[in-house]
């Protein structure tokens, strides 16, 4: 009896830790949640759709059934958490109320686009991004997204928030604030944008915005259609197309401070970094720097101190530099505002680097025709590095088109000619020199002018009445009448037989002198000479302007006799009367 006794109360005791350990384990899920309290999420234990929060708390609840956080007064998020593919956590903050994120979340790991936005918002509060809190989402949705008619007011001082696609998208409206920390796409997207129908306010005073999306899509570190974006700290960057860009006629963008930057291939100035599109309104005042790096030319070495491929606002604010711990990059500096943009580039010491003269299709001649002279093409920009100052020089261009010594190919084509090459060589002042190869097009020449007949010339005008030349030039094709280059616009000019009549009028050939004259009559397709002799007698008219251009005068002509008779009997007069007076003196001497 003892011994069965004894094997009783053994199970017995067995059947009693068997029952502690099963209400512990029925019990497990309601300590999972420990660390949830009325003022706090734990992402640790917090998977949204796998586990649902137990318990009730005062400042938040949730719903699993459309996996959508309700906040109803001031929230902290902590922990970390990794979500599931095709998962959106919504999250709903009353006007007036913060959600402080301090976690660490991130979609599942995935590459290329699609997929859903991450956080998605409503209410009207605001989602804080703390020191430390990471957002990212591998999917192309937003990282943080604002639902279509919602308001929601985003603040990143610290942390990151980092998408696939756009990093914060407002498809709502209301602010974004960044003072630390970093915003960024990383793919295909806008590092913040907001859609056509959001009004949406951006404030830049630190961190950084940026986008590093490289495809053929335009993609912008901050893009707004409508409200502002304010920069007065911080860095906004772009490695494609704009770090700004506004899309409407009251979107203002105002940077007084900060480093605004956009750079790459497609970069060809300042017009990119800050792009107005539909009439916004751009002030850039100190200390604000804006920066471009146009990256067409392929280059990756630049010498110390120098700004080549740099466009500045205001000028000379960017200069490359080797840092001895980040390599190469920009320095930039606008009084108090300084800093360092660390790039994949290699910057070399003052002198080393070497002449360099890189082709660009811009530095080709297009087609061409004889006669008419070609639009100005500057190759300065092409040339680098060696020293200071350029010489340029040329061989093989086109008859009458010429390269000056400061790079700019100009002219008139004299002969028609199929298209070729000719070299530009670039010689620096120690000498060096490199060339390019360019292209000209062909130059075609001049259309065929035909050489109409003289029917009549405007003949001998002698001081009276109009004068009338007569072509077979088309009347319908009759442009102008010149003489010596200038037009004759007091000219008529009229139909006869399909002939053209020109007359000069009686008060236009007035003005001109006696002399020959050819009158060039320019038709559409062709041209004739009608030539005028004006030979007014001397009294009969006060011709006394010449035309421009030389012409041969004729002397004036007519019976001068009369003159010369009155001239003869003067003299006689004269000699008789002088012969009187010697006579009267010798007749008077002869009487005493």
């Amino acid at each position: 009896m003892k011994s069965s006794t004894t094997l009783f109360g053994k199970s017995l005791f067995v059947l009693a830790v068997l029952t502690v350990m099963c209400s512990l384990l029925v019990a497990s899920p309601a300590k999972a949640y420990a660390a949830h309290d009325d003022t706090t999420i734990d992402l640790d234990v917090f998977n949204f759709g796998a586990n649902v929060p137990v318990g009730t708390y005062t400042n938040w609840s949730y719903s699993s059934a459309i996996q959508k956080i309700f906040v109803t007064d001031d929230i902290t998020v902590i922990g970390t958490a990794t979500g599931t593919v095709g998962e959106s956590l919504d999250i709903d903050i009353p006007a007036g109320k913060t959600l402080t994120w301090e976690g660490v979340y991130s979609s599942a790991p995935h590459t290329g686009g699609g997929g859903p936005h991450m956080i998605r918002l409503s209410g009207g509060g605001t989602f804080e991004v703390a020191p430390g809190a990471v957002l990212t989402n591998h999917y192309g949705g937003a990282a943080v997204f604002v639902l279509s008619a919602e308001t929601a007011h985003i603040v990143v001082s610290g942390g990151s928030i980092i998408g696939n696609s756009d990093a914060i998208n407002f498809f709502g409206s209301g602010s974004v604030t960044v003072s630390s920390g970093i915003v960024q796409s990383n793919y295909l997207g806008n590092g913040i944008t907001a859609s056509a129908f959001s009004t949406v306010d951006v404030v830049v005073s630190g961190g950084l915005v940026t986008t590093k999306a490289d495809t053929v899509t335009v993609t912008s570190a901050i893009s707004v259609s409508n409200g502002s974006v304010s920069v007065s700290g911080g860095i906004v960057c772009a490695t494609k197309h704009y770090a700004i860009y506004m899309n409407s006629a009251t979107s203002v963008a105002t940077i007084t401070g900060g480093f605004v930057f956009a750079y790459g291939t497609d970069v060809t100035g300042l017009g990119n970094v800050v792009f107005t599109n539909g009439g916004g309104t751009t002030s850039i005042t100190a200390p604000g720097v804006v920066v471009a790096w146009n990256q067409g030319a392929g280059r990756i070495e630049y010498d110390e101190g120098t700004s080549t491929h740099l466009t500045c606002n205001p000028t000379s604010t960017a200069t490359w530099h080797d840092d001895a711990i980040l390599d190469g990059g920009i320095n930039y500096a606008n009084g108090s505002n300084t800093g360092f943009f660390p790039l994949p580039v290699t910057v070399l010491a003052g002198g080393a680097l070497p002449l360099a003269f890189t082709y660009s299709a811009a530095y080709d001649i297009p087609a061409s025709t004889v006669e008419a002279p070609i639009a100005g093409i500057d190759v300065s920009g092409g040339a680098s590095g060696g020293t200071t100052p350029y010489a340029f020089s040329a061989t093989g261009l086109p008859a009458g088109i010429s390269i000056s010594t400061a790079g700019v190919i100009s002219g008139t084509p004299t002969t028609a000619g199929a298209a070729g090459t000719a070299t530009i060589t670039v010689t620096d002042s120690a000498s060096d020199s490199a060339s390019i190869t360019i292209n000209y097009g062909e130059i075609v020449p001049l259309p065929s002018q035909i050489s109409y007949t003289v029917i009549k010339h405007f003949g001998t005008w002698t001081g009276s009445g109009a004068a009338t030349g007569i072509t077979d030039g088309p009347y319908n094709k009759f442009e102008e009448l010149f003489l010596e280059g200038a037009v004759v616009a007091s000219a008529s000019v009229a139909e006869s037989e399909g002939n053209t009549v020109i007359t000069l009028s009686e008060s236009y050939l007035k003005t001109l002198a006696n002399g020959n004259y050819t009158f060039k009559v320019e038709f559409t397709e062709g041209k004739v000479e009608l030539t005028l002799t004006v030979n007014v007698q001397s009294g009969s008219s006060d011709n006394t302007t010449p035309p421009p251009g030389n012409n041969s005068i004729i002397p004036p002509t007519g019976d001068s006799s009369a003159g010369l008779g009155w001239m003869i009997a003067l003299l006689a007069s004269m000699l008789a009367l002088a012969g009187l007076l010697v006579w009267r003196r010798m007749k008077a001497s002869a009487r005493f």
